[in-house]
């Protein structure tokens, strides 16, 4: 991930002396982009098939996301927000008003 300039002047400046006008960015891991593809998921679709998810980024899921499993379990222990009774997660009108929240679970910086 890459940030331009954020000055129109300084960009269009460096645009045009032919270099590129990335003032910083950021190197994102394997883990931040399946952590990514989950977050997204959830947070666009409030739905999650974690087998199909699994098969794609080739993971355990239990495994590679335990601790956000755990996360999870404390912040919704009744399944009330989150339907995880099947690999076909979905998330309830209830867990819409958290879905940052449930999301957040997932979030290695976090």
């Amino acid at each position: 991930m890459a940030q331009n300039s954020k000055d129109l002047i300084t960009w269009q400046a460096t645009i045009n002396s032919g270099q590129p006008a990335t003032v910083r960015g950021l190197h994102r891991s394997p883990d931040d982009e399946i952590r990514a593809d989950l977050i997204t998921q959830l947070m666009c679709t409030r739905k999650l098939d974690t087998r199909r998810f699994a098969q794609r980024h080739g993971v355990d899921f239990d495994r590679y996301f335990a601790q956000g499993l755990t996360r999870l379990d404390a912040l919704d222990p009744g399944q009330q927000l989150v339907d995880r009774q099947s690999a076909n997660w979905t998330v309830s009108p209830d867990g819409t008003l958290l879905l940052r929240s449930i999301a957040a679970c997932f979030d290695a910086y976090r």
